[in-house]
């Protein structure tokens, strides 16, 4: 049987009016080993992630709840760190994507296992030691598991569910089904959905899902956001691609309508194609009116991870506010097609109810 959390509803201090709660989401925080190198202290013997998320930092703080994919694990052991195929973050990450501003943090991916239940462990006790941040998708222990984190801000209240379609390969430890949430385990996500949707005004889930590099939704992707969505969900945000996919409005059982943003790609990584470097940036107000709460604005705003051909510097900017000479000397520039106004075509083609002019 699930318990039930309200989780930090001092912790948001957003600008929202009364009876409003804004949200922002982001993709994929794909940290491969040339991230790791350039963030290394040789001298200090650590790692120092902030500067990835300089340019990001004053585009989010005035947001009530923002929410990252941290699609790669978190590990203390520095000798178990690791990029593709299994990957193993410093907790150094975590640090540097809390001083970005993020307060919620989705685990559930196809990579929560590569470092077995260590990582799990390592990843919800770092996450656990700050009062200002959650977790979701991956559980430390049982009764962990049994909670249905909730997030209120200025009378709204928001709960969080968060599933990956699989592992990597990996295969949960015996008798430890509860460490990573399953998109597989559709009794278990209606019991979530039921407990979600009695405590709170508005349920979003966070999938993991689909078939990476591709920019259309396939088939298993659109049957599972329409169980979810007439199961309980009111909004429904994808990751795993890493490219983008679009949003589409999912038409209920019960004739509700119900977003659903398929991928927003990458938020940083190493890859190397022009496609996996555009990602995108859900902005949505959540809005209640005495019983009814609802979605009042939603937008999708595209961003840009920057790559430096001279040197390990990663840096994620709003692709509005990529600098034009900072364009000219992506990594990318040099061996493929990396052209700002290419990737605002690709924006369009997969977004055009929010357009790039």
């Amino acid at each position: 049987m699930k318990i039930l959390i309200l989780f930090f509803s001092f912790l948001l201090f957003g600008c929202a009016s009364e009876n409003t709660l804004s949200l922002i989401a982001v993709g994929d925080n794909l940290i491969h080993s040339k991230l790791i190198e350039g963030a290394h202290d040789k001298t200090a013997k650590s790692h120092d992630f902030k500067p990835y998320y300089r340019f990001i930092k004053d585009e989010i703080k005035d947001k009530d709840i923002k929410i990252i994919n941290q699609e790669t694990i978190l590990i203390e052991d520095k000798k178990k760190l690791s990029g593709y195929p299994n990957f193993g973050s410093p907790l150094e990450v975590g640090e540097a994507v809390r001083d970005a501003g993020f307060n919620l943090i989705a685990h559930a991916t196809n990579h929560a296992l590569d470092k077995g239940e260590e990582g799990i462990l390592d990843s919800a006790k770092f996450w656990s030691d700050f009062e200002d941040i959650a977790y979701i998708g991956i559980s430390p222990d049982q009764n962990s598991s049994k909670i249905v984190k909730i997030l209120k801000k200025n009378n709204v209240s928001v709960a969080f569910l968060n599933y990956t379609y699989g592992l990597n390969g990996h295969i949960m430890p015996k008798g430890k089904g509860y460490l990573v949430n399953l998109l597989s385990d559709e009794e278990e996500i209606l019991s979530d959905l039921e407990l979600a949707k009695k405590h709170a005004d508005f349920v979003v889930v966070l999938p993991h899902w689909g078939v990476e590099y591709t920019h259309k939704p396939t088939a298993t992707q659109k049957k599972q956001a329409q169980f979810l969505a007439n199961s309980g969900a009111d909004l429904i945000i994808g990751t795993h691609p890493h490219v983008i996919q679009p949003l589409e409005l999912i038409t209920t059982d019960d004739n509700r309508s119900v977003p659903c943003f398929y991928s927003l790609g990458n938020f940083i990584s190493n890859q190397d194609e022009s496609a996996r470097m555009l990602g995108a940036m859900a902005d949505i107000v959540i809005e209640k009116e005495g019983n009814a709460t609802k979605i009042k604005s939603l937008r999708a705003v595209p961003l840009i991870t920057h790559i430096s051909p001279y040197s390990h510097d990663f840096s994620v900017h709003l692709l509005a506010r990529y600098p034009e000479m900072l364009a000219m000397t992506h990594r990318l520039r040099r061996v493929g097609d990396f052209k700002t106004e290419n990737l605002k075509t690709l924006w369009n083609s997969v977004f055009p109810e929010f357009e790039i002019k």
